[in-house]
């Protein structure tokens, strides 16, 4: 898409200058500012690639959300009960996957999704992520601070979608632990 940007820009730039005088850096940029401005009216625009749109709907219980996931394994510690929801209802969002080179803790993560203006995804709109995007979880793991269960001894754990060669998991990870460099997290802006 920014190829055929970048293209249709510099088409313009020369259609509307026959006269071949060099065009400015500033004229081309302002014009490619322009194009992109349309292109975000008209609903056109290109997300980053770190970005997926998806559909959530909040009153789908979890377990039938995990069936919509079809994956090859899932944890039977995912139900509702588990992990409940404050909110209702179906949107479009914008989940953003961050990556923090080294590890940390889930905290740490927390802190820096905050000062990006983000907020940890829910277990919600993890499960519509690896429905709908079934294999980003295949290139890394991806995990979701934004739902804790706390089991009856006090342990944290948070859902994760895991990718092991080409079949697909959806497991918990141990909130209190350190976060390997591999691992993702799923957000979305606040």
């Amino acid at each position: 898409m920014k190829n055929v940007l970048i293209g249709l820009v510099t088409f313009v730039v020369v259609f509307y200058n026959i006269n071949a005088q060099p065009v400015s850096r500033q004229e081309f940029n302002d014009l490619k500012a322009k194009v992109l401005t349309l292109e975000k009216k008209a609903g056109i625009s290109e997300l980053p690639s770190n970005t997926y749109r998806v559909r959530v709907n909040y009153d789908l219980p979890v377990e039938t959300a995990v069936t919509n996931g079809k994956y090859n394994w899932s944890d039977g510690d995912l139900t509702s009960k588990h992990f409940p929801t404050k909110r209702s209802g179906t949107t479009s969002l914008d989940i953003e996957i961050k990556h923090f080179n080294g590890a940390r803790s889930s905290e740490n993560a927390i802190a820096e999704l905050d000062k990006m203006g983000l907020r940890p995804a829910e277990l919600h709109e993890l499960l519509a992520l690896g429905e709908q995007y079934p294999d980003l979880q295949k290139e890394f793991p991806v995990a979701t601070l934004g739902s804790v269960w706390r089991r009856l001894l006090g342990d944290r754990h948070v859902a994760v979608l895991y990718g092991d060669g080409g079949r697909r998991g959806l497991g918990l990870g141990w909130f209190g632990a350190a976060w390997g460099a591999a691992y993702r997290f799923a957000a979305v802006r606040k």
